[in-house]
């Protein structure tokens, strides 16, 4: 056989068992590896970031700022996810400095799903979350009194692992042309004190249940307590007349208490809460009845 020819079969002999040993020794280790990238890809697929809803925007006559990010929220909660990206609080000091020299109120609009349980005090959880919002301007400065909030239910939002994702939106609101009559608070004040909110429940609960009425109530108050300056609530607990009076004083100031920090959980801050207890004083009905006792255990909360 031509010597070029032994070389061209050997060159032929070594490229078949090459083959044949990296099919024996590698091949299950290679795709091993592939279906790790396979597997890498679905998960970086699936942990792609959305955009939010709504991007964090501020417009108005002397602002524009805009940020691609938002407040987030775990689904069914009020409770802002951290961290605030930080152009979100840039945005907030671009705010303060405008508000400190325009007559515009802030308007936040919170977004709710309809399939999401609201186990806030207030009227939606699109309304706790715009509350929750409200104090983080209020932590960055920015007075309550200038801001304005609104919950509202809406299928249109984006959701990604459980996390809502920019469920709140912000509007920048001029003073009306037409001159409009200021809110009268100390009427508003009048009429909530009047038909008081009044609560039952025994201090074990991990929630207080409220009622439609009660949610709006709360909504309400919290607006006073946010656009009138050293106004607080006043949370004070009652007892019937069973037992010696200094037990029912600390009985009731022990209701009046987990209800204040019911409140704190809601996003109430702590200084505009008072608590104390008026123990057996003052009983809506007779305590010679079960019936009646149970009405004097409560917890009233009125505007101070």
């Amino acid at each position: 056989m031509p010597k070029k020819a032994t070389y061209l079969l050997g060159i032929l002999a070594t490229l078949i068992i090459g083959c044949f040993l990296y099919h024996q020794f590698c091949c299950a280790h290679c795709g091993n590896t592939c279906s790790e990238k396979d597997k890498t890809a679905i998960r970086s697929t699936d942990s792609t970031m959305l955009h939010p809803a709504y991007p964090f925007a501020l417009k108005g006559n002397g602002i524009r700022f805009n940020a691609q990010d938002n407040f987030n929220f775990l689904k069914n909660d009020f409770k802002k996810l951290l961290p605030v990206d930080d152009s979100i609080a840039i945005g907030a000091t671009s705010l303060k400095s405008f508000l400190e020299n325009s007559p515009a109120l802030l308007k936040i609009n919170g977004f709710a799903l309809q399939d999401e349980v609201n186990s806030s005090i207030f009227p939606n959880l699109g309304y706790a979350r715009a509350n929750e919002v409200k104090n983080y301007f209020v932590s960055q400065g920015i007075p309550s009194a200038k801001i304005e909030i609104n919950g509202k239910i809406s299928d249109d939002l984006i959701v990604q692992n459980g996390t809502l994702l920019g469920p709140i939106t912000f509007d920048l609101v001029e003073p009306a042309t037409e001159a409009k009559p200021e809110t009268d608070w100390q009427a508003v004040k009048t009429q909530l004190n009047a038909n008081p909110l009044t609560l039952y429940f025994n201090t074990g609960q991990t929630e207080i249940l409220l009622s439609e009425t009660d949610r709006q109530k709360i909504a309400d108050m919290i607006r006073y307590i946010d656009h009138v300056e050293n106004a607080k609530l006043d949370i004070v607990g009652y007892t019937d007349n069973v037992g010696n009076r200094e037990t029912n004083i600390h009985i009731g100031q022990q209701r009046a208490d987990f209800a204040k920090n019911y409140f704190i959980q809601n996003g109430i801050a702590p200084d505009k809460i008072n608590s104390n207890s008026k123990g057996p004083a003052d009983p809506l009905q007779s305590n010679t009845s079960k019936e009646g006792q149970a009405k004097n255990r409560r917890t009233v909360i009125t505007i101070h």
